[in-house]
């Protein structure tokens, strides 16, 4: 049996609130109540549809703020590269100078 929508609705919704206050800080690993709700079983077709989409958000931006992360640690350690490289040079010295 699914949850009555009219009488749970607010419960419902402050689940999927909560869980984008968790996300917008950045904390993905706190989603273990938004997945609950992905239970077509147990919760109301919509409800199950919207928490599926916020999840399925929730990935993507986990997905895209690493790979970000890994390119600018990757950008950092080829600047620390340029840097070394140009350290040595006397052109590099001079414009440092200045």
């Amino acid at each position: 049996m699914g949850m009555r929508m009219d009488g749970d609705k607010d419960k419902l919704f402050d689940i999927l609130l909560d869980s984008a206050r968790k996300v917008s800080m950045g904390a993905y690993d706190e989603t273990d109540s938004l997945m609950e709700l992905t239970n077509t079983d147990k919760y109301p077709p919509m409800v199950a549809e919207l928490a599926e989409a916020f999840g399925m958000m929730i990935v993507k931006v986990e997905s895209r703020e690493y790979n970000l992360e890994q390119l600018i640690q990757e950008i950092k350690e080829q600047n620390r590269k340029l840097e070394e490289t140009l350290a040595g040079s006397s052109c590099w010295k001079a414009l440092r100078c200045t």
